[in-house]
C-alpha cells in the first residue's frame, strides 16, 4: 500500500495575508490624511462665512449708530484676565458684550468650528485694545477698535487658518 502525500492547499499563506494588511494600512493612512486636509479647509470656509456675517452685522450697526460697537479700552496684557481680552473672569466677556450690541443684526455670534480639538496657546494677542473671541487658542476671531473711541475703524479676521498660513478678514477704515 502506497501512501501519497496529497495536500490540497486552499487559502492564503501568512505572508500573503500580511502583505494585504500592509497595503490596506497604507491606503487607509493616505485617505485619512486627505480627509483631515478637507476638514481643515471646510472649517476655514466656515470661519470665513462667520466673519462675513459678523462684518455685515457691524456694518448695519455702524449705519444705525454712526460708529462701530464700543466695548471699552482695556489692555489685554494685564495679568489675571481671561483670553477674552481684559475682562476679569467674573465679568461677561467682550464677545458676550459684542453679542448683545449686535443682537438686532445677527442672531448668534460664531464659535470656532474646530472646538477644543484645535487648542493652541502659542499666540495671545497681548497689547491689543479689542473685543475678541479667540476660539480654543490661536484660531478664532478678533475684532479690534483703533483709538479714538468713536472711530469707525475696526478689523475682524480669523487668525492662522488651518489649511493655509494666513489670515482672512474684513475691515473698515485705515489699518
Amino acid at each position: 500500500m502506497t501512501l501519497k502525500n496529497k495536500s490540497n492547499k486552499k487559502g492564503f499563506t501568512l505572508i500573503e495575508l500580511l502583505v494585504v494588511v500592509a497595503i490596506i494600512g497604507v491606503l487607509a493612512s493616505v485617505i485619512m490624511v486627505s480627509l483631515n486636509s478637507a476638514r481643515a479647509k471646510s472649517r476655514d470656509a466656515r470661519r470665513m462665512r462667520d466673519i462675513q456675517e459678523i462684518h455685515n452685522a457691524i456694518e448695519l450697526y455702524i449705519t444705525t449708530n454712526g460708529y462701530a460697537p464700543i466695548l471699552g479700552n482695556i489692555n489685554c496684557s494685564i495679568p489675571g484676565y481671561d483670553s477674552s481680552c481684559g475682562v476679569p473672569d467674573t465679568e461677561p466677556s467682550r464677545w458676550d458684550i459684542l453679542k448683545e450690541e449686535l443682537s438686532l443684526y445677527i442672531k448668534e455670534l460664531a464659535k470656532d468650528p474646530c472646538g477644543e480639538s484645535c487648542h493652541d496657546d502659542t499666540k495671545k494677542y497681548n497689547g491689543w485694545f479689542s473685543y475678541k473671541y479667540e476660539g480654543p487658542g490661536a484660531l478664532g476671531y478678533l475684532i479690534d477698535q483703533d483709538l479714538p473711541v468713536n472711530s469707525e475703524t475696526y478689523r475682524i479676521y480669523a487668525q492662522n487658518l488651518e489649511s493655509k498660513n494666513s489670515s482672512f478678514g474684513f475691515g473698515l477704515g485705515s489699518f
